[in-house]
C-alpha cells in the first residue's frame, strides 16, 4: 500500500512540473512588450568567385603501377563579404546580436541564414566574410558558411540581404512550488529590418577566367608577349626613322658646306 501511495505522490510531483513548463513556456514572450532598437545599416555585400574547373587527367598507382583515370571536377571557391553599420546601436550592452536574412531578388520569401551574430564592440562597423567549404566535404557543396552558420548560395542569379538587431535578457518563470522559481532568455527588444543590399552571381563574362589557375593565366601572358614585341618594334622603327633623318641632314649640311667654299673660292680667283 505504501509503495503505490508513493508512486502516486511522485507521478503526481512529475506531472506537476511538466504541467508548469508547458504552461509557462510562452508566458515571459506573450507577457513581455518588445522594445524597438534603432535599425543598423547595411552598409555593402560584396560577392566574389574564383571558382575554376581541374580538367580530367591520369595518374600512375604507385603500388600497382596501373594507370587512374581522374575526372574532371569544379572547386567551389566563392566568398561574400558583408558590411554592417550599427549606427546608434549600444553593442555594448549584454545580449545584443545581428540577424541577417536573405532571398532570391524575383520572390518575397525571405529565410534567416544566421543565427544571432556578436557585433564588433570596438568599431561602429561588423564584417562578416563566408566562405565555401574545402572540397571533400560532401553534402556541403554550394554552402557558405561563417563560425557556426551555413546556407545555400546559388552560382547564378540574384540576391538580395537585410539585417535586423535584437537584444536578448533574463526573465523569471513563476513556480506553483513556494519559494522556487527560475530564468529563461527572453527576447526583449529587436529593431526594424535594413536597407537592402543586392549582388549578382555567375557573370558569363568571368566563366573563362575563373576556369584559369590562378598562378598562372597563359591570355595574360601572351598579351604581355605581343604588347612587349609591338612596343620593341615600335622603338625600332623610330630609332630608324632617325637614324636617316640625322644621316640627310649631315649630308645636307656637308654639301651646303661645300657649295659655300666653292662660292668662295670663285669669288676670290675672280678678284
Amino acid at each position: 500500500m505504501r509503495h503505490k501511495f508513493g508512486t502516486f505522490l511522485l507521478c503526481l510531483m512529475v506531472g506537476v512540473l511538466l504541467f508548469e513548463a508547458i504552461t509557462n513556456f510562452g508566458v515571459p514572450y506573450a507577457s513581455a512588450s518588445l522594445a524597438k532598437l534603432p535599425v543598423p545599416e547595411l552598409v555593402s555585400v560584396v560577392y566574389e568567385d574564383h571558382s575554376y574547373n581541374v580538367p580530367a587527367s591520369t595518374s600512375i598507382d604507385s603500388f600497382t603501377g596501373k594507370t587512374i583515370e581522374n575526372s574532371a571536377y569544379r572547386v567551389d571557391d566563392r566568398k561574400l563579404t558583408i558590411v554592417i553599420n550599427k549606427k546608434a546601436i549600444d553593442t555594448t550592452a549584454s545580449y545584443v546580436y545581428y540577424k541577417l536574412r536573405m532571398k532570391g531578388a524575383f520572390s518575397n520569401e525571405w529565410v534567416n541564414i544566421t543565427g544571432i551574430v556578436a557585433p564588433d564592440t570596438n568599431s561602429p562597423f561588423t564584417t562578416l566574410v563566408f566562405t565555401s567549404y574545402p572540397p571533400g566535404y560532401d553534402g556541403l557543396e554550394g554552402k557558405l558558411h561563417y563560425g557556426g552558420d551555413a546556407f545555400y548560395l546559388p552560382f547564378e542569379g540574384k540576391a538580395d540581404f537585410q539585417v535586423c538587431v535584437e537584444q536578448w535578457g533574463l526573465a523569471s518563470v513563476p513556480s506553483l512550488m513556494p519559494g522556487i522559481s527560475s530564468y529563461t532568455e527572453v527576447l526583449a527588444a529587436t529593431s526594424d529590418w535594413s536597407n537592402i543590399k543586392s549582388i549578382n552571381m555567375g557573370n558569363p563574362n568571368d566563366e573563362a577566367q575563373n576556369q584559369l589557375s590562378p598562378i598562372q593565366n597563359p591570355s595574360s601572358s601572351s598579351q604581355l608577349g605581343e604588347q612587349s614585341e609591338g612596343v620593341i618594334a615600335e622603338f625600332s622603327l623610330v630609332e630608324c626613322v632617325l637614324l636617316v633623318t640625322l644621316v640627310l641632314m649631315v649630308i645636307l649640311l656637308i654639301a651646303v658646306t661645300l657649295f659655300y667654299r666653292r662660292k668662295m673660292s670663285l669669288n676670290l680667283s675672280g678678284g
